[in-house]
């Protein structure tokens, strides 16, 4: 037997207390996890009660549908669909629809990146109240005259002229015939949706304050969510969620316990492992963040990552807010300025990521046409990697023949289109041929730039096909970080973990006891004298622990008798567990037993019979019977011999009258040596 009895975790055993002795009954029904998760709802600013099929915060991914996650920002709550960030509105459980509006036209019309919105069609689909606003963007001067809704934008530094309309401009054609042309001479066009109630009042004379304001009031999302089996799930008393292995409905089930208290085997013996067998330094009362900073993300190959990285069971103040990482299909995954990309390795002394674009994963005919983006002060490229330009909607008429601009075929969203690549970062470099491929490739709808690696960039060179750029877009690139890299050197050199403090946004390094500003530095005494210093800690916390400890073996003591005396019911069983343990000679033939293994001391025998007797007493089916904390740490304290025998419990709790107990109490035997 160890000779520290009882640990000194004190949360986990004001836990059991609550489990063991003041709970009903109720609280100690063996409900499956996943019911429970999926019984609480998401709550954020004036957005409350949100359930199935919606996840996030306490509502686990299993109880919602994949992509339907939302996040509490600021106490707004938004949802990301398709790489675009959305504020949600509202929820109407009856109708099945939310009420969303793009994050990225908030303040104005010209947001960093210029992205149609998209839907998932198998989930989502827009309401009969939809309409749609078509913004024109990098337009060039002058403009025909019916177009009046102006704006200017400037966008990563780049100024421009755009113009929105509220109608189809199909519909113009006969009387406006330039109104249709104009448009195709526009860099980028984006549809925005918003409520057709808040579009209307736009139409007779529209205006970039009336527009901003329906587009705030967001549009209509109706969900399809295999609704008919949540119905019946909820009918039968279930909880509706989402089988990410199956990729099905599932309905966590509740599975009631109506025992008086849980006897599952494992969970008796590992209170019993926990309380009599394990040794006190196992509940070491390290800082929390510290031993969570201690984790290390797992994904697929890739393993051990830590800071300044973050997700899953590392907390997001274990590293930067900007470098969450997720696991998807047993492949890492970061997103970054709303692109996710695949992590392909991480190396910690050079401080570089490796990562490749995930919507270029098959093909370069991305639903999005996006940047590449990087954070300046966090993530910027490595010295090995370099730009592939990629051109999409280009005409067909004119079409260049130089091996240096290899053409391929796209269908983005339905629509047909021709593209471009070159690995030229200066198109004068191609000699005579240059200004006819510059002023043809600047009539293509859009251009990106994506990086590769060096080796990659020279294949594509000298193999300039559409299959030779796929491959290295997937070799990804090398992206290097800088988090405060000094900092956390001389964190992790003080025994601490790096971390990230969200308030003050700044490194924090943690450390066993408290988090410090930069180091766990240890006082010359502290350093000198561990042993002295936790001996003195021991006796200024003993009166505490003593409590604690009892507690702890009320609570084992209380599953112990109460299942021994349940399951032994006939006369004199009660008597055999008193006379086993203090070899009381009974009537009924009961003899000199003894349950102690040879070479246990007498201080241990002595604490283990005050275990028995006390957590006998704390079991009584009536409440006036059972004695109060204090007066626990009070027997605990005192002698053996100072303790009465408790009267048997019985489980239909009896009616007695304080005079019947007084009487009963006061002629149990002492207990004798």
């Amino acid at each position: 037997m160890q000779r520290h009895l009882f640990p000194t975790n004190s949360w986990f055993i004001i836990f059991l207390i609550i489990i063991f002795v003041h709970a009903p009954s109720s609280a100690s029904a063996d409900d499956d996890e996943r019911y429970l998760s999926c019984m609480k709802s998401f709550d954020c600013g004036n957005i409350k009660g949100v359930g199935y099929p919606l996840s996030g915060s306490d509502r686990p991914d299993y109880c919602g549908y994949p992509g339907f996650e939302l996040g509490c920002s600021n106490q707004d709550p938004e949802i990301t669909i398709m790489q675009l960030s959305y504020k949600l509105l509202g929820i109407n459980n009856q109708s099945r629809t939310l009420n969303v509006s793009r994050t990225d036209y908030t303040e104005n019309l010209c947001p960093t990146l210029l992205s149609n919105t998209s839907l998932n069609p198998n989930l989502l689909s827009s309401t009969s109240d939809h309409a749609e606003v078509t913004l024109y963007y990098g337009c060039p001067s002058p403009s025909p005259a019916g177009f009046s809704a102006q704006f200017t934008c400037n966008i990563n530094d780049t100024g421009m002229m755009g113009y929105f309309t509220t109608v189809n401009l199909s519909v113009l054609s006969m009387s406006a015939p330039s109104l249709i042309s104009y448009p195709t001479a526009c860099n980028n066009s984006v549809k925005v949706p918003a409520h057709l109630s808040a579009i209307m009042p736009n139409l007779p004379d529209p205006n970039v304050a009336q527009l901003l304001e329906a587009i705030s009031q967001g549009f209509e999302l109706e969900w399809s969510a295999n609704d008919s089996l949540c119905d019946t799930c909820k009918s039968s008393g279930g909880q509706c969620g989402y089988n990410q292995t199956t990729t099905s409905h599932f309905s966590p089930s509740l599975e009631m316990q109506h025992h008086l208290f849980p006897t599952m085997s494992w969970f008796i013996i590992f209170l019993i492992k926990t309380f009599v067998h394990a040794p006190s330094s196992a509940f070491a009362n390290d800082d929390e963040r510290y031993v969570n900073c201690s984790n290390s993300f797992d994904c697929g190959d890739i393993k051990g990552v830590g800071y300044p990285f973050w997700g899953s069971n590392r907390p997001d103040y274990c590293g930067y807010p900007e470098l969450k990482l997720d696991c998807s299909d047993q492949d890492l995954e970061i997103t970054i300025e709303k692109l996710t990309y695949k992590v392909l390795g991480i190396d910690n002394q050079t401080r570089t990521l490796s990562v490749a674009r995930t919507d270029y994963a098959e093909n370069i005919c991305p639903t999005l046409i996006l940047n590449t983006t990087w954070i300046p002060n966090l993530l910027n490229y490595t010295s090995d990697d370099q730009n592939i330009t990629i051109y999409y909607g280009c005409p067909t008429q004119g079409a260049p023949t130089s091996t240096a601009l290899p053409q391929f075929p796209c269908n983005i969203n339905a629509t047909e289109m021709t593209g471009y690549f070159t690995a030229f970062a200066n198109l004068s470099d191609l000699g005579s041929s240059a200004s006819n491929l510059t002023s043809y490739l600047a009539s293509c709808k859009d251009s990106i730039k994506v990086p590769v690696r060096e080796s990659a960039f020279q294949q594509i060179l000298s193999t300039p096909t559409a299959a030779q750029l796929l491959g290295g877009l997937n070799q990804g690139f090398g992206l290097k970080w800088k988090a405060s890299n000094n900092f956390c050197d001389t964190c992790q050199s003080s025994g601490g973990k790096c971390g990230y403090n969200q308030t003050t946004t700044a490194f924090t390094c943690y450390c066993k006891d408290q988090p410090q500003q930069f180091s766990c530095q240890q006082s010359p005494t502290d350093a000198q004298s561990p042993t002295n210093d936790q001996s003195s800690r021991s006796t200024r916390s003993r009166r505490l622990w003593i409590a604690l400890g009892t507690s702890a073996a009320v609570a084992v003591m209380m599953t112990f008798s109460i299942i021994t005396i349940y399951l032994t019911r006939r006369e004199g069983s009660f008597g055999a567990v008193i006379a086993m343990t203090f070899r009381l000679k009974k009537s009924q033939h009961v003899g000199e037993i003894s349950t102690f293994h040879e070479g246990t001391m007498e201080e241990e025998k002595e604490i283990v019979k005050k275990m028995i007797l006390v957590g006998l007493w704390c079991i009584q089916t009536m409440p006036s019977h059972r004695p109060s904390m204090t007066k626990v740490v009070e027997m605990f304290e005192g002698s053996l011999q100072s303790l009465q025998i408790p009267p048997r419990p019985s489980l239909s709790s009896p009616r007695r009258s304080a005079q019947d107990h007084s009487s009963t109490v006061s002629s149990l035997p002492r207990v004798s040596s």
